[in-house]
């Protein structure tokens, strides 16, 4: 009788220890599936600083050319694969890398909506924060500055297309990046940049119109008195 608990308790912990080993292998299989797919999301640029078997390059290369959504979904799969065959060493550093490149776009992030906010002062407010921004970068070209921001105010007063208000972006951030210079740049597309402008635009001549409503109705009301 006692055999049999004995032979039962044996059973359980075999059965307890198998269904660890499962959930481990799997919580493997997906962390390297992840690791694949954010191998997949980075530039052509920043893959190239990536030590990687030419097995595991072919197959991202590959996933970066698929677009249909079922395609790429049985090669993320297959990717994942091919990540269980490298070695951990290359996985390490491959994992180590992925936390550089985030760290160093989530700081390019922040100093992205920092410039936006100096652009936006620039656009709406007065003079003095052309004065705020030749204090924050002395050697800026101040008559370049000036224009820039002039054509930026007449493209929201017009409604018309933000060119020189990119240029403006642009030409903050070449200040910031000249000031502070890092030996490992990680930028976010010039599209993000693009899209990020577009709305941005299109938020001040939402302001300018709300504006111009608001001030034709109140010169409606005092005209009909």
């Amino acid at each position: 009788m006692a055999d049999t608990k004995n032979n039962k308790s044996d059973k359980t912990n075999l059965d307890d220890e198998d269904w660890v080993s499962k959930t481990q292998k799997k919580k493997q299989v997906d962390e390297l599936q992840d690791i694949g797919e954010a191998l997949l999301a980075l530039s052509k640029g920043q893959l190239k600083k990536f030590e990687m078997s030419e097995k595991l390059e072919a197959a991202i290369a590959e996933g970066k050319r698929l677009k249909k959504r079922e395609a790429l979904r049985r090669h993320r799969q297959y990717i994942g694969k091919v990540m269980r065959e490298e070695g951990p060493d290359s996985i390490d550093a491959i994992r180590v890398r992925l936390d550089e490149i985030k760290n160093s776009h989530q700081s390019h992030t922040r100093v992205f909506k920092e410039l936006e906010e100096v652009r936006e002062r620039l656009i709406t407010g007065d003079n003095s924060e052309i004065g705020h921004v030749i204090s924050l970068y002395p050697g800026i070209d101040t008559q370049k500055l000036r224009q820039l921001v002039k054509q930026s105010k007449v493209e929201i007063a017009k409604n018309i297309p933000p060119a020189a208000s990119r240029k403006l972006f642009r030409f903050l951030r070449e200040q910031h990046e000249g000031q502070f210079q890092t030996d490992d740049q990680t930028d976010p597309d010039e599209g993000e940049f693009d899209k990020v402008d577009d709305e941005w635009f299109q938020i001040q001549a939402l302001r300018l119109f709300a504006g111009l409503i608001f001030l034709k109705t109140i010169l409606s009301h005092f005209i009909w008195r």
